[in-house]
Formats: structure tokens, sequence, C-alpha cells
């Protein structure tokens, strides 16, 4: 008679936001694998509706928006500012996104994470673009980055090791290997402060 979402997994997460709202202790009171990261966004959700997945509507919608804009800008390093790739990225991404059977039921961690991985992207291509080694505070945004995709869910942080691995490779190849230990120093030290 009414639309409901039967995907186990969303309503796990939803459970413990609301739960957390309740003043319910996440791994204590309610058991879920993922990170606390991700029960504060749906608690977050919670707060905007409660009883419907409405606000997870809302904070769904803002997620893909961030990640258009900033794969839009991803984009941006390699083609004119005013070149049709940049109108034809946002519409084309949003499109595979949603008809996606990943993402099919909406609200995974990996769908609400895209665009945490994105700025991470952005910011190493940005500076291998350029050619040049990453500024301190964009080795600190990517160890806060890893951080977060810790506290979310530990399986992305693959997703971080493959990028640094990449970055550290570019750093032997272009000789930039001896500012190596400032990137590994400031991404590391936010890694671990978490």
């Amino acid at each position: 008679m009414y639309p409901t979402n039967d995907w186990v997994d969303v309503q796990c997460f939803f459970i413990v936001g609301r739960g957390i709202l309740q003043g319910k202790m996440p791994y204590l009171d309610l058991y879920e694998q993922k990170g606390p990261i991700l029960y504060l966004f749906f608690a977050l959700a919670a707060l905007i509706s409660g009883e419907s997945f409405l606000g997870v509507f809302i904070l769904e919608v803002v997620c893909l928006g961030l990640f258009l804009y900033i794969g839009t800008r991803i984009t941006a390093l390699w083609v004119r500012d005013d070149a049709w790739p940049l109108f034809l990225l946002p519409p084309v991404l949003a499109l595979s996104i949603g008809v996606s059977p990943a993402f099919s039921h909406g609200s995974s961690a990996e769908e609400l994470f895209l665009p945490v991985i994105a700025l991470f992207l952005k910011l190493t291509l940005t500076a291998t673009r350029e050619d040049r080694a990453l500024f301190k505070r964009e080795a600190f945004a990517c160890g806060a980055l890893a951080a977060l995709a810790l506290w979310v869910k530990y399986t992305f942080c693959g997703v971080f090791a493959g990028g640094v691995l990449a970055l550290l490779i570019w750093y032997i190849a272009t000789k930039k290997a001896n500012k190596l230990w400032v990137v590994l120093l400031y991404g590391l030290y936010q890694l671990s402060d978490g």
C-alpha cells in the first residue's frame, strides 16, 4: 500500500541511529558491525525524520551532489572549464550510480562515502597533475579522510592503501622521494589521531 525499504542493512543502520538519539550506546545497547561515524550519519538523518527515510534521502542527495561536484573538479584537471565533458559528466555519473545494482536499495555505506573517496582522489590527483609534492595540509587532509574511512567501514581503508601506494610510486618515479617523509608524517599523524 505504501513504499518501503526492505533492505536489511539500512534498517539496522537507521535503528542504531535512532537509538543514539534515544540515549542508547552503540556496541553496548545496540550492536551492528559498522563504524560509529556511519551511525552518527543515520542519527542525523533521524533528526530530520525519525519515522521515515526522508532524512536519509536528503542526506543521500547531499552526498551525491558533493560527489558529482568533486568528480567534475577532478575532470577539470584535464579539460578546459568550458569543455563538454564537464557538462556531460554529472548527469552520466548520477545516472550510472543511480541504476547500479550495488546501489539499488540506497543508503549503503559505499554510496554515502563516495564524496570522501572523490575528495581523496582530488587532492592526490591535483598534486600529481601539477607535478608537485602534496602540501602539508593536503597530506593532513588525506590522513583525516583515511581515518574517517576506518571509522565508517574498515574495508574502505583499502582504497586509501591503493592510493598511497600509487602516490609512493609516483614520488619515487618523479624523484620527489625526499619530500615523501612530510606526506607520510602528516598523513600518518592524522590517521593515528583519528
